[in-house]
């Protein structure tokens, strides 16, 4: 598989496991995605530029757009589309900062 198509073949895994989740066990689950990945990854610079590139496939494919919840503000955060980062950062300023 070209690394390119890693975000995407990886996205439609993680959808297929996140999608029946709440969000709170979404971030969960995305965050041990993340441990994972950085160990398939060694190199920090290009797993900088796969994780966000997943999350923003993956929530592509889940395609729940409204933010509800800081759990989903978090995972929006991290994507590599600037639209859900925006939307991320609305969220939190909106509700006290998400800590």
């Amino acid at each position: 598989m070209k690394s390119g198509q890693l975000p995407k073949e990886l996205a439609r895994i993680w959808a297929r496991q996140l999608k029946p989740m709440a969000w709170e066990k979404r971030v969960l689950l995305i965050n041990d995605f993340h441990e994972n990945l950085q160990e398939m990854i060694p190199d920090f610079e290009e797993f900088c530029d796969v994780f966000p590139a997943i999350v923003m496939e993956t929530l592509n494919l889940i395609s729940e757009d409204e933010i509800t919840c800081d759990a989903q503000a978090h995972i929006f955060a991290n994507s590599a589309d600037q639209g859900h980062r925006l939307v991320a950062g609305a969220w939190f300023r909106s509700h006290g900062g998400g800590h």
